[in-house]
């Protein structure tokens, strides 16, 4: 259930950053760090997305379809 009166994402959208997050991961030179922290605004980047906030949406509808797995401290802000 959206807290936020947001549209949702389109799929293509949601494909498209599963790829690029997959993309990303496999792209990094240590294993140790290849699972961890990928920036939004990496992928919106890597996507030619001007509106992080329309990544960040898909991210967190592909979350909600288990699509993607997120930290619980998603997308809130810090000190």
């Amino acid at each position: 259930m959206p807290t936020r009166s947001t549209p949702k994402a389109h799929p293509d959208l949601i494909d498209q950053i599963c790829a690029a997050v997959k993309e990303m991961t496999a792209e990094r030179q240590s294993r140790t760090y290849a699972g961890q922290w990928i920036m939004v605004s990496e992928i919106a980047a890597r996507l030619g997305v001007e509106d992080v906030a329309v990544v960040q949406s898909a991210i967190r509808e592909a979350a909600q379809r288990f699509r993607l797995k997120t930290e619980a401290t998603l997308f809130t802000a810090s000190p």
